[in-house]
């Protein structure tokens, strides 16, 4: 563990090393990880050539346990919501105002800040959330505070802002999914290209939509299977009558036949 933060909500946030297992963890008392194992950052291309896998050198997480992480290999700052979905990207390397060379400290304060120290540049840089990002943090926030609705308003804020966000198209699909509205939260996660999500909200759907008709689904089955009962009983009759009329036909012919003869 190369560091690890105490967040608020008691939880013990920690940086690793650990590649197979996510780099980012999220452990609880017991020291499980309830970060999703996937991933985090992107592999970075060397001064030398060559590309490397993101390193974490410090993290830190607010109240509503966003976790900020800056990755020492790209000089990128990396941010995501409790649920383990990247929220944004900014940084990397670069001398100038808001890039940075070679991160190694990162802290917080209340109102969102960002305090990132560059030890190559020897500064301290400081960030400031934009109104766009203050409105995903607080859609982030009501979701995750069991505001299902304020929480979909608030994504749809944020998708009229910036229309191609498509963490917003699946705050919404889950805001939906959470009040039950199954159907609209699949247009969400298609549009997001959430098929995890999307198969989810199919599944509750599908289930409370036979729920709903199971009844008429019955009595459409059964009508069906009397349909077909009645159809072969009435091709084994028509059958039976075109075999004897053939039969007859024959015996016919084969009289006439001999009284020829």
């Amino acid at each position: 563990y190369p560091n690890f933060i105490l967040g608020e909500d008691n939880y013990l946030y920690a940086s690793t090393a650990d590649l197979a297992g996510g780099q980012l963890k999220k452990l609880n008392s017991v020291g499980e990880n309830i970060l999703p194992v996937q991933p985090y950052g992107e592999r970075a291309v060397k001064t030398g050539g060559g590309e490397a896998d993101p390193v974490f050198a410090d993290l830190t997480v607010d109240a509503r346990g966003i976790l900020t992480a800056i990755d020492s290999v790209s000089a990128r700052v990396y941010q995501y919501d409790p649920a383990g979905n990247l929220l944004t990207v900014f940084g990397g390397k670069g001398s100038g105002k808001g890039y940075l060379s070679s991160p190694r400290a990162i802290a917080q304060d209340s109102g969102g800040s960002l305090y990132i120290y560059d030890a190559n540049l020897n500064t301290i840089q400081v960030y400031r959330p934009t109104a766009f990002l203050e409105s995903v943090h607080r859609a982030v926030a009501l979701y995750d505070g069991g505001e299902y609705d304020k929480a979909q308003a608030a994504w749809e804020e944020v998708l009229s802002t910036g229309g191609s966000y498509s963490l917003a198209y699946i705050g919404l699909g889950d805001a939906c999914y959470k009040n039950e509205a199954y159907e609209e939260a699949m247009e969400h996660y298609y549009t997001a290209r959430d098929e995890a999500g999307y198969a989810k909200a199919f599944s509750k759907y599908r289930y409370r939509w036979f729920k709903e008709n199971f009844l008429w689904a019955v009595l459409a089955a059964a009508a069906i299977a009397a349909a077909f009962l009645t159809a072969g009983r009435l091709l084994i009759r028509l059958s039976a009558r075109f075999e004897r009329l053939y039969l007859s036909t024959i015996g016919e012919k084969r009289t006439d036949g001999k009284e020829g003869k």
